[in-house]
């Protein structure tokens, strides 16, 4: 359901081993490849715990289990509904892990209690929570002393500013900033068509009407807003520092 990301060059590909299976998603792939791989500060998560919060139906973690090697991947979601269906789909893949638990409550899930959380990563959700800076205080607190936080999401252009001085309200220091919203306009245009295809076979009326508000495709608030400029999306990786650099 995300927006996803695109090289900028004609095809948008990124990712070049994707498998057939895969292809149809490729460009949402793309986005949490970027995001996991902290924008390109290492290639795989291999020996990795990797977090993310907001992890819906799972299919992003899915991607990262198979394709980067991770010690262990875990989703959080609200939503039990989504935990529960994950826990089902995924059950044989035993790098996947999906528990349930407030993007505002971290440090209370007793599941995260014993995990070494290397990255916790957030696509595109971040604009929901109603306390953005306590979900920020919550990640520093779960994330291993080291360990990386990978934030991308879109927003009104004026909103980025107070974003920014959350995000560096805590100890964690700022290792990347970035402005992919033509990386993701880029992705929209091409994968546009597949959308529309898509919505004609699987849905009716009511849900296209509203698939067509928020999907992405042309016409839609998110495609015209990112096309003029008034939506920005951003990509952000942080680090919480060691503890012998945070007694400095």
């Amino acid at each position: 359901m995300n927006w996803g990301y695109a090289s900028m060059n004609k095809d948008g590909i990124m990712v070049r081993n994707l498998k057939p299976e895969d292809e149809a998603d490729r460009y949402s792939i793309q986005l949490y490849h970027f995001m996991s791989t902290a924008m390109g500060i290492w290639n795989n998560l291999e020996g990795k715990t990797l977090m993310e919060v907001s992890s819906g139906r799972g299919g992003g973690l899915d991607y990262l289990s198979r394709y980067l090697n991770p010690k262990k991947c875990i989703g959080v979601d609200i939503s039990e509904v989504q935990v529960g269906y994950c826990k089902k789909i995924y059950q044989d893949n035993i790098k996947l892990d999906f528990v349930n638990g407030d993007s505002q409550k971290l440090s209370k899930i007793k599941e995260l209690d014993e995990e070494q959380l290397d990255i916790v990563i957030n696509v595109e959700s971040g604009h929901c929570y109603p306390n953005f800076k306590k979900f920020i205080q919550e990640v520093e607190k779960v994330l291993t002393p080291g360990g990386y936080f990978a934030y991308s999401d879109f927003r009104p252009a004026h909103e980025w500013a107070h974003v920014e001085e959350q995000l560096k309200s805590t100890s964690m220091k700022l290792v990347k900033k970035e402005n992919i919203s033509e990386n993701v306009m880029h992705s929209l245009k091409l994968d546009e068509e597949r959308k529309w295809k898509l919505m004609e076979k699987k849905l009716g009326p009511v849900l296209k009407f509203y698939f067509k508000l928020i999907g992405g495709v042309k016409g839609s608030h998110s495609y015209d807003g990112l096309s003029k400029g008034e939506l920005v999306s951003m990509a952000w990786v942080l680090r919480k520092p060691e503890a012998a650099e945070a007694a400095k």
